[in-house]
């Protein structure tokens, strides 16, 4: 996983010139309620550790109709200055998070997910803190399902810190047929990660089906590379040759991405596996 770039923008003034740029009669029930919603920002900005546990929005009161759809108009309705708050949004990221969605490492990101959604939670509509760049799968598998319970289920790719730690692991498994074996993922705690931290990437993993998906995206490639193993031993490449060049492999991945990005391990897990390796000969 790989963190994203945060703007810094004074979310506060931000708030306050996005509404202003906004037509009557929404510009005045959004500027009535700036306060509040100003309040409700404070809330996450200074306290993200507590964020799972926050009251529910005072906006979601059938009185509060009018201010809950000018709120979410400020995203759906873009003003000028939240269309350049957008794009930049996508552009500062990490080269790996323009190609790959920070949720699950597999897509393009298209679109930029709420966090907190914006239909529970309509006052952090264009809180910066709480767009991260996705793809269009993880933003409509994760939807408003980012807490249970008064806890976080999901990664926040601005605020969490533990995701340079390695927790993705694969294996080999072989059939007693003697075919091709597949690869399989799975989590394993490093000691540097919390057990609150390995948690929450276990319910991230889990409410994003990620190690299904890997091990379906990862299988295909795998037989790849097995037959290309094979070929490599039949032109009498020497068996720590092949070793390096997958380890070489797994560093160029791990390092383009990062040390948890799925292609990355599969590699390692390769060059790893004794019997993989013997399975290529001298």
């Amino acid at each position: 996983m790989v963190r994203c770039n945060y703007l810094g923008y004074n979310e506060m003034v931000l708030l306050g010139t996005i509404m202003e740029e906004k037509e009557d009669p929404g510009k005045t029930q959004l500027l009535a309620i700036y306060d509040t919603v100003a309040e409700r920002y404070n809330r996450y900005l200074s306290n993200f550790d507590m964020v799972g546990a926050i009251s529910d929005s005072p906006f979601l009161a059938a009185d509060q109709k009018e201010a809950r759809d000018a709120l979410i108009s400020c995203y759906e309705s873009r003003t000028k200055t939240f269309k350049t708050v957008r794009g930049r949004i996508f552009k500062n990221q990490p080269k790996a998070i323009l190609t790959y969605c920070p949720y699950c490492l597999l897509n393009v990101p298209k679109t930029l997910d709420h966090y907190i959604g914006k239909r529970q939670f309509p006052e952090f509509s264009i809180l910066c803190k709480n767009l991260i760049p996705s793809c269009w799968d993880c933003n409509k598998k994760k939807d408003e399902k980012w807490r249970l319970n008064g806890r976080r289920r999901i990664i926040h790719f601005y605020n969490d810190t533990f995701l340079a730690h390695r927790f993705l692991r694969a294996r080999l498994i072989y059939p007693a047929n003697g075919n091709i074996p597949a690869i399989e993922y799975y989590l394993e705690r490093p000691p540097e990660m919390t057990v609150a931290e390995f948690q929450l990437v276990e319910w991230h993993f889990e409410d994003l089906e990620l190690l299904s998906k890997y091990n379906e995206r990862a299988n295909t490639t795998f037989s790849v590379e097995y037959e290309n193993g094979r070929k490599a031993n039949e032109a009498q490449v020497p068996r720590a040759t092949i070793q390096t060049m997958l380890m070489n492999d797994y560093t160029g991945h791990a390092e383009k991405v990062c040390p948890n990005f799925y292609q990355a391990v599969m590699y390692e897990t390769l060059a790893n596996d004794p019997t993989f390796l013997a399975a290529l000969g001298p």
